[in-house]
């Protein structure tokens, strides 16, 4: 309960206090006016003793993006750091570790809507991780109450807007599941799709991703053209060497690829003779 509540219930104690001398002086008036200020009091004093929505949702500013779903908050002048919960983005390099795919994509949009911004925290059941981290939904408007709709959440809890946009998985991470259900329902269509984040898991790969594939098979075609999988850039057809047109393609167009594996993972489809 924040302070001013606490303030103002103990005004309103102090007022029954000095009602009830009048009370006790004046019996049969006493009950009449108790009957009106008592049903006040407690609907007042219900209204404040109930958590609002400022309780519900702290204010902070973001003052910096680590990654897609990680910020670093101001509250109050002291700094802190926020892992969104019940979200997962790709990783960013890091530890000699490489990037992992949409990675950059998703710390880019995170940055760019979050980034010296005004955001409403929410706790769940969890209130830091194993690395000090603030656990909490963020929310870019504050809802009106402790209960916001699906509506209310897909349109400003941040969290939900990275699944949606499909730069980030929905990832229950319990205890904190309050939303688990939403955030499954919301990546369904992007997931099944192939957009953002799952373009890799449909045989789609971002424009960079393809160009590097392009060119290290170009780069491997130099020094070992034998026995590899002849792939179209232009058609996205590869053949196999023991296909009728392996050999009838412009060396302009050719990508090579160790394994069919490797040519679908890069969007490619097989010949049909």
């Amino acid at each position: 309960m924040e302070i001013k509540n606490i303030i103002i219930i103990a005004l309103l104690a102090v007022i029954l206090i000095l009602l009830a001398k009048d009370l006790f002086s004046d019996k049969k008036s006493g009950k009449k006016l108790l009957k009106i200020i008592l049903p006040i009091l407690i609907l007042i004093g219900g209204v404040f003793l109930y958590p609002s929505s400022d309780e519900n949702y702290q204010q902070a500013l973001v003052t910096k993006v680590a990654d897609g779903d990680t910020v670093t908050v101001k509250i109050l002048a002291k700094e802190y750091k926020v892992r969104m919960i019940g979200v997962n983005t790709r990783e960013l390099s890091h530890y000699g570790k490489p990037e992992e795919f949409y990675a950059k994509e998703a710390a880019d949009f995170t940055e760019d809507q979050l980034l010296n911004k005004i955001v409403y925290l929410q706790k769940d059941t969890s209130d830091t991780d194993q690395y000090g981290r603030l656990l909490r939904y963020v929310w870019l408007k504050k809802p009106e109450s402790a209960f916001p709709s699906k509506a209310e959440i897909q349109k400003n809890m941040y969290n939900a807007i990275l699944v949606e946009e499909a730069y980030a998985e929905a990832k229950a991470y319990p205890p904190d599941t309050r939303y688990e259900n939403i955030f499954a329902s919301l990546e369904e269509t992007p997931r099944l799709r192939g957009e953002g984040m799952w373009q890799k898991f449909a045989g789609k790969e971002s424009s960079k991703q393809k160009k590097n594939s392009e060119q290290k098979g170009n780069k491997d075609s130099k020094t070992n053209k034998q026995g590899k999988i002849k792939g179209n850039k232009n058609s996205k057809v590869y053949h196999m060497p023991d296909q009728k047109n392996y050999n009838s393609m412009s060396d302009d167009n050719v990508v090579y690829f160790d394994s069919e594996e490797e040519a679908i993972q890069n969007g490619y489809r097989k010949a049909k003779q």
